[in-house]
């Protein structure tokens, strides 16, 4: 018997170990904030609820909150909001309204106050001044003291410019050409010259100084002599201009071979006789850059000058020895049989008249056939 009581007992346990947990009950009252008995706070307590069935709550709030719409304008305001709106309202200075957009779905604006601004247009000059232009214009104007004027221009030559001052002196109006503006302020690069240039003819010797107003300008090449201007001067008809090498004290005379045009002529003579193998020119000497003669037989060949068209015969000098003449021959060159001479390479003096005009010159002493050249040049 005692076996079955601790059975049942032990089979009680389990039942009430096995069995779901109940809700909480809640004590009614006749109203909320009136109790039986005072309640102690250091242990727990049963729920209470008034005769409506509402729950007992220490405290108040509203369980309903403000409105929420998208339908209408004019929602009133609240600080009871309980539900958030993502619909853009703008507020009105009273209530809120809906804000509205175009079929576009652009928003609409609608400016009242320092909307409407300045005039805007492109067709008149002295537009008056705003502090409210409410648009931009992209015509370009310029302010002439009281009002905005637009800039003139043309396709053309592009704007317009009227300077009428620099640096606040005001310009004169401008003049013509070869008019003077009269004594009025002009720009410092407007330089007249007044003056007629006169052509002249110039000189050597031509002093340094400054010169006056009005003096021509000399077209013609100038070199410094170390004192003076002289002109570059011409190395014979021909235009070419003379240079001359220098080390800055002492002037290298060029050799005449070097800076002269050349001439080359054949010689040859088969009697005792006098001959010319270079004539001479006017005021210049003859300078011989090469020379060559042989024989065919033993003789004597003088080399001289003479006074030009006398055939050798007036005034003889001689170049080389002594020999002017066929009798005086022997005292110039003495060739055995097939001898001769060869002077020079042709590129520089070796014999040379010493007088000007003279004729170079040869004498043969013998009858036997004289062969050779003669390159030369005169200066």
């Amino acid at each position: 018997m005692l076996r079955k009581l601790i059975a049942a007992a032990c089979f009680a346990m389990l039942a009430f170990a096995a069995a779901p947990s109940h809700a909480q009950n809640a004590i009614p009252v006749a109203s909320c904030g009136t109790l039986s008995a005072s309640l102690n706070p250091a242990i727990p307590h049963a729920l209470y609820m008034d005769v409506n069935g509402n729950l007992c709550i220490a405290g108040s709030f509203s369980a309903t909150g403000g409105t929420i719409s998208n339908a209408t304008s004019g929602q009133a305001t609240t600080a009871t909001n309980q539900g958030a709106v993502s619909y853009l309202y703008g507020f009105n200075g009273t209530t809120w309204d809906q804000l509205q957009v175009d079929a576009s779905k652009f928003l609409k604006i609608n400016c009242v106050t320092g909307c409407a601004g300045g005039t805007f247009n492109n067709n008149a000059d002295n537009v008056a001044t705003s502090a409210t232009n409410g648009q931009n214009a992209v015509w370009n104007y310029v302010w002439d003291g009281a009002a905005w004027d637009r800039l003139y221009g043309d396709s053309t030559n592009g704007a317009f410019s009227h300077v009428k001052a620099w640096a606040g002196t005001a310009l004169g109006a401008p003049s013509a050409y070869g008019t003077s503006p009269g004594a009025v302020n002009v720009p410092g690069v407007n330089a007249f010259v007044t003056n007629t240039l006169t052509g002249i003819t110039p000189g050597d010797a031509i002093a340094t100084g400054t010169y006056p107003t009005g003096s021509p300008t000399i077209g013609a090449m100038l070199l410094w002599n170390g004192t003076t201007y002289d002109r570059w001067k011409s190395a014979g008809a021909t235009g070419v201009a003379a240079i001359r090498q220098t080390d800055g004290t002492n002037v290298q005379q060029l050799d005449p071979c070097q800076s002269e045009v050349k001439s080359t002529l054949p010689i040859t003579l088969a009697t005792a006789a006098v001959k010319v193998i270079a004539v001479g020119v006017s005021a210049k000497k003859i300078y011989v850059c090469q020379i060559h003669l042989t024989n065919n037989a033993a003789d004597s060949v003088a080399v001289f000058e003479a006074t030009t068209a006398t055939t050798c015969a007036t005034s003889p000098v001689a170049v080389v020895g002594a020999g002017t003449t066929v009798a005086t021959a022997a005292t110039g060159y003495n060739f055995a049989a097939n001898g001769g001479i060869s002077l020079g390479t042709g590129s520089n003096q070796v014999l040379q008249t010493s007088v000007n005009a003279n004729d170079l010159c040869i004498a043969q002493s013998a009858a036997t056939q004289l062969t050779g050249s003669i390159t030369y040049v005169t200066r």
